[in-house]
């Protein structure tokens, strides 16, 4: 008996993307179509894509990564779409898969957070070295990356590890704090071998008294902006008993710290001290090399955003008067947010409000301003239903990452801090 050959047959089935809802009514698609989409989020096999200005869960087979644009070919609608890629992917983007898609997006968001321009070539670093880390630990060490590199220091595997071994990774608004914490800790792990008679503690004692005198306030005449003192509206706290007088010189303290780690003290003290000597390294290293300035900035205010498909917070709030001044107590007749959302991207929205409500929301890709501008005409209904009048009402294209607040140092000043407390 000779057997017919099947078309087809031997031929592994292509990869694709099967969307997991029924068609939209105003999104007809027809076999053979092509069609552009946008991946907005990807969790293992099932990922959510901008199709048509639409959002659509898609159960995929192939490789994606947020942020990716693809062109889709429709191969069949009944009994479910299904899409399959028209060109090959990049090498690099196969590779990377839902894996670096995560580290990335902590990445992102870290970035932002601290309100830090998202450089292609800076993302793509920070990513290489959190991708290092567990799934589980990606956050955290995405935030802690994400500070270093805001602090002008150097990104490596073991500096982000020093960062995010206490817990909770640090930010420039919390360092007074964090030192202080870390500060005790190493007292009394100093204390404890000087209770078994083990080394001399005093010199971790002193360095204790110095971190725990750390803040930051306005520099005062003939300091410079690096000075280590009180913190805003009170006095610096008085040394634990043992613990010599806080010094207000930064490369002082760092260096102890320096000595103290490489010497004896942190050895005889116990492994304790040595990690919280490694970890009070880092951060000393990481604010001594950042070129920072007051901010004379917009106001910042993270606020919590309950919408599913929006993240987290939003990133940055400026509040302007009519003068385009910053204003924190006045009725501001201008807002603007930025925010990352893991479903539209980047975004930056500017509120205006006078007799009318003005709303321009700039999106970064095409896909996400097609999807905004299809909800508008909701917008304008909500904004009625609460007794304002819409005024203009737009979705663009354009830049959507947040600018950096951070000035550079005036001319002829040493590196110095963010003082924000």
């Amino acid at each position: 008996m000779i057997a017919t050959p099947v078309p087809g047959a031997g031929r592994a089935p292509q990869a694709g993307l099967t969307l997991l809802q029924d068609l939209l009514p105003d999104l007809p698609l027809q076999a053979g179509e092509r069609v552009r989409a946008w991946v907005a989020d990807v969790s293992g096999d099932l990922a959510l894509l901008v199709l048509g200005g639409r959002q659509v869960r898609a159960r995929t087979e192939v490789p994606l990564r947020p942020g990716q644009s693809l062109l889709l070919e429709v191969r069949r609608t009944e009994p479910q779409v299904l899409l399959r890629p028209v060109a090959a992917r990049p090498a690099a983007d196969v590779a990377a898969g839902p894996a670096w898609g995560h580290a990335e997006q902590a990445v992102r968001r870290a970035l932002v957070s601290l309100r830090r321009p998202l450089d292609p070539q800076a993302v793509g670093a920070l990513t290489a070295v959190v991708r290092r880390f567990p799934a589980a630990q990606q956050e955290a060490a995405a935030a802690a990356a994400a500070w270093l590199h805001a602090t002008g220091a150097s990104v490596t595997f073991e500096e982000v590890l020093n960062l995010t071994r206490a817990g909770e990774p640090p930010a420039p608004w919390s360092l007074a704090v964090r030192l202080r914490a870390l500060a005790d800790r190493l007292a009394a792990a100093a204390r404890a071998a000087a209770g078994r008679g083990v080394g001399d503690s005093t010199p971790l004692l002193a360095l204790a008294g110095q971190l725990r005198a750390w803040g930051w306030r306005p520099p005062e005449d003939g300091q410079p902006p690096g000075h280590v003192g009180a913190q805003r509206g009170g006095p610096a706290p008085e040394p634990l008993p043992g613990e010599a007088p806080a010094a207000t010189d930064l490369p002082a303290v760092l260096a102890r710290a320096e000595a103290l780690l490489s010497g004896e003290a942190a050895g005889a003290a116990g492994r304790q001290a040595s990690e919280l000597l490694g970890e009070i390294r880092a951060i000393l290293r990481a604010v001594s090399g950042g070129a920072r300035a007051d901010i004379p900035a917009p106001l910042v205010v993270p606020l919590p955003v309950l919408h599913p498909h929006l993240g987290d917070e939003v990133v940055v709030v400026r509040k302007r008067d009519g003068k385009r001044r910053v204003s924190a107590g006045e009725s501001e007749a201008e807002v603007e947010l930025f925010l990352t959302t893991p479903s539209l991207g980047p975004l930056r929205i500017r509120v205006r409000r006078a007799d009318t409500v003005s709303v321009t929301v700039v999106a970064a890709d095409p896909g996400a301003r097609d999807w905004l501008d299809a909800a508008l005409p909701d917008l304008r209904q909500g904004l009625s239903g609460r007794g304002l009048r819409p005024g203009r009402l737009e979705a663009t294209l354009g830049d959507a990452a947040p600018p950096s607040l951070v000035p550079a140092p005036a001319a002829g000043l040493p590196p110095g801090l963010d003082r924000r407390v």
